[in-house]
């Protein structure tokens, strides 16, 4: 009979759409052990829980509280249609709304990641988007307001020198971060959710 453990694995292994096989070498276990915790055959031992936790981002308690089970199976079914790698990938495309509007970045991931904060790697995975947007955003138009000060001042005294650094910084720092959003998105899709660096921590 399946047990509550397995089926958690189960549902958090296919929710990051990995194969028992990939999961296997992210845990640094067997195939055999995968096949056999997933069939209900065994019943892990702590240091093979905190590997299988760390391997599927997930805190250790997702994985042995079967309340906790419950709850993500409900939630699942009616609200969270799309596994997590959907979720992240989308995610990243949708900061790209800075485009649009500044401060867009943040504001539409945060309400997609509340959207799905039962999910625990969502959650997390957005939070660490989330400290990378707001840390772009302070660089990127912190940089360009001050170099609009500048200029304003130079401009005063009939000096052109940087009458387009305010633009070229803005736009420089723009295509770097397309280009991060789009690999961010690519690596999403495939389960990789630790694709931007962790400078800060406000999510």
């Amino acid at each position: 009979m399946e047990s509550p453990l397995a089926q958690t694995i189960l549902q958090h292994r296919k929710r990051q759409g990995l194969s028992q096989e990939e999961l296997a070498d992210r845990a640094k276990v067997s195939l055999r052990t995968i096949q056999r915790l997933e069939n209900g055959q065994n019943v892990p031992r702590g240091y093979t829980l905190q590997l299988l936790a760390q391997a599927l981002d997930v805190p250790l308690e997702r994985l042995t509280d079967p309340q906790r089970l419950n709850a993500d199976r409900s939630v699942s079914r009616s609200r969270l249609p799309f596994k997590s790698s959907t979720v992240m990938a989308l995610m990243h495309l949708l900061a790209l709304s800075f485009l649009l509007m500044p401060g867009a970045n943040l504001i539409i991931p945060f309400i997609l990641r509340l959207w799905y904060r039962q999910q625990a790697d969502v959650y997390e995975a957005g939070g660490r988007l989330l400290n990378f947007e707001l840390v772009w955003s302070l660089i990127a138009y912190g940089g360009h307001f001050g170099l609009l000060a500048l200029q304003t001042a130079l401009l005063a005294q009939e000096d052109t020198t940087l009458i387009w650094a305010p633009f070229y910084y803005l736009w420089g720092l723009s295509g770097l971060h397309i280009v991060l959003l789009l690999v961010g998105a690519g690596r999403a899709a495939t389960g990789d959710f630790r694709t931007l660096p962790g400078l800060i921590r406000v999510f």
